[in-house]
């Protein structure tokens, strides 16, 4: 198993880009626990 072939991807993962662009930043969990004490 060559360790430089795990890194080197052939294919760049195209469908991470859309999906980053797609969702909207304030979408991960801790967001919503800052929001949560925030309000409190």
């Amino acid at each position: 198993m060559d360790s430089s072939n795990l890194f080197s991807h052939p294919q760049k993962p195209e469908y991470i880009s859309k999906d980053r662009n797609n969702d909207p930043v304030s979408m991960p969990v801790f967001s919503d626990r800052q929001d949560r004490k925030a309000r409190s």
